[in-house]
């Protein structure tokens, strides 16, 4: 007589897969059917899947545990065929195009964005609009970089909001993370202050690594700096530095902490600190080979030179942040450093030429308003009545549409 056979367990690693499969499917089918403004009753006469059944798949319930079995094959050909999407939606299947998904996020991580990659973001765009949420919210968050990248604060918003509704949907923790710190990062460029400071501080709280929790404090030291507060400043950016871990592959971000708060004790009129502080930040930007942190860097010790009176060193400085810019690409690092340039070397015929360039590269309206603000300034200074008035109306109506 045979032995009985003895059926096995699953194993932890098929367990997680399972209920990885079912979360997603109830996920998207929730998505889906929500899109298309259908109850479940509605969602069973079109599918001929009892409104029972559809309860149990959107709530993980169809077998004894999430874990146990895979939903039927067959339930998600008839709801993907009610819903017009292919199977694979639902359950985010379609490993090409995951895999082209991955590859872009990488891609976009780099800088100058590959031309490659900026026509992969647009097909892609094109392919998730029958797609779920995160799928969606991937694509949209890629272009959004895109334009990050290209100092279009503008469209990059656009992006961001899109990718944050669709993250929202998608139950992916760390998707929504990542989307919420790119928002509030374009929302603080394009001078959105208040909203920029809810997403920031919702990120630092729901951080789930210290690194994460340094990069939200740098960006609300950067935004409290923004908005004149610069105790509180000082002290975020510090707190920042106390939490990055060791080791060079944080180099980066330390310096951009540095660069920060050298800025705000200049402006807290603590100049030989505020020097020693951008200093660090400049040899941890070169060690790091990081030339955008570089740049800016050298930008601000230029400012803190101006700041303190000397004017020879802040020449210096900014005409060696030029160069770096020249050689980076990015028109907008290039433009922001030769106006400051101008600005400081009272030459406003270059300065207004700058002004009408920046203008043409979308620059973030925050960003004109300091722009214009100084222009006014010079102009009023040099004796340029007429454009000193036309500047400042220029930052009323620019305050007045934020």
């Amino acid at each position: 007589m045979s032995e009985p056979k003895v059926r096995k367990g699953k194993t932890a690693e098929q367990k997680l897969e399972i209920t990885k499969f079912n979360a997603t499917l109830a996920t998207n089918l929730i998505f889906f059917r929500n899109e298309r403004k259908l109850s479940q009753d509605d969602l069973e006469a079109l599918s001929g899947i009892a409104k029972s059944n559809i309860s149990r798949i959107e709530n993980c319930t169809m077998a004894h545990s999430s874990y146990e079995k895979k939903f039927n094959a067959d339930f998600i050909r008839m709801l993907a065929q009610a819903l017009k999407v292919a199977p694979d939606a639902l359950t985010e299947s379609d490993f090409d195009l995951q895999k082209r998904l991955d590859s872009l996020e990488s891609a976009v991580k780099k800088w100058p964005i590959p031309e490659e990659a900026i026509i992969e973001a647009n097909e892609l765009l094109g392919m998730v609009e029958n797609r779920g949420p995160r799928e969606r919210a991937i694509a949209n968050l890629s272009r959004g970089l895109i334009e990050y990248s290209k100092w279009r604060v503008s469209r990059s918003l656009d992006f961001f909001e899109d990718a944050y509704d669709y993250a929202t949907k998608s139950s992916d923790e760390v998707l929504i993370q990542k989307v919420r710190y790119n928002l509030s990062t374009a929302l603080m460029a394009g001078g959105r202050y208040e909203r920029a400071e809810i997403f920031m501080l919702q990120t630092y709280k729901e951080a789930i690594s210290e690194e994460n929790k340094a990069r939200s404090l740098l960006m609300l030291g950067s935004l409290y700096a923004k908005r004149n507060r610069l105790d509180r400043a000082e002290k975020k950016l510090n707190e920042a530095l106390e939490i990055i871990p060791d080791g060079p592959q944080y180099n980066v971000i330390k310096a951009q902490c540095l660069q920060s708060l050298g800025s705000v004790l200049s402006r807290l009129e603590k100049f030989e600190e505020s020097i020693e502080t951008t200093l660090k930040a400049i040899d941890l930007a070169k060690g790091a080979q990081d030339k955008l942190s570089l740049i800016y860097g050298l930008k601000v010790l230029g400012e803190v030179f101006f700041a303190g009176g000397d004017a020879k060193n802040g020449v210096a400085a900014l005409t060696e942040a030029l160069s770096e810019a020249n050689k980076f690409g990015r028109n907008y690092e290039r433009l922001m450093i030769r106006f400051f340039l101008n600005y400081h070397e009272n030459n406003y015929d270059d300065l207004k030429e700058t002004l009408l360039l920046e203008l043409e590269n979308d620059a973030p309206p925050h960003h004109l308003v300091d722009q214009y603000e100084k222009a006014s300034n010079l102009a009023r200074k040099l004796g340029f009545f007429d454009d000193a008035i036309e500047y400042l109306m220029r930052v009323n109506l620019l305050l007045k549409d934020r």
